[in-house]
């Protein structure tokens, strides 16, 4: 069944990506609609800072460099790495320690930097 989220629906196909790749999909904020790919073992930075980030968010909420996301192919799931003051909330139930990489499973929620910015790791 299809997960309504603000003006984009989130099908289970979608966020549970079956591809070797990694890919955030927006769902709520700056990023909504958006369906970003990246390569196994590719680091994805997201921040503020256009000359270090690969996805831009102009939030104030949102650091220079706000978090690192990575698809580890071997274990099948994404290490999400918290650099911002902010924070990373995971499927509103846990805030990330800073600088501190944790294993996330596909299909997890993540809030960057507050409530407004959600994106779907995939």
């Amino acid at each position: 069944m299809p997960q309504r989220n603000g003006s984009v629906t989130v099908t289970k196909s979608l966020a549970m990506n079956r591809e070797e790749i990694g890919a955030i999909i927006g769902i709520k904020g700056e990023l909504i609609g958006q369906y970003i790919r990246f390569r196994p073992n590719e680091r994805l930075l997201i921040g503020r800072d256009h000359a270090q980030c690969d996805v831009l968010m102009h939030s104030p909420f949102v650091s220079s460099v706000h978090c690192e996301i990575w698809y580890d192919s071997s274990r099948k799931a994404y290490i999400v790495t918290d650099k911002s003051k902010n924070g990373v909330v995971v499927d509103s139930k846990y805030k990330l320690n800073r600088n501190e990489p944790t294993e996330v499973a596909p299909g997890s929620h993540l809030m960057i930097g507050d409530t407004e910015n959600e994106v779907v790791l995939g």
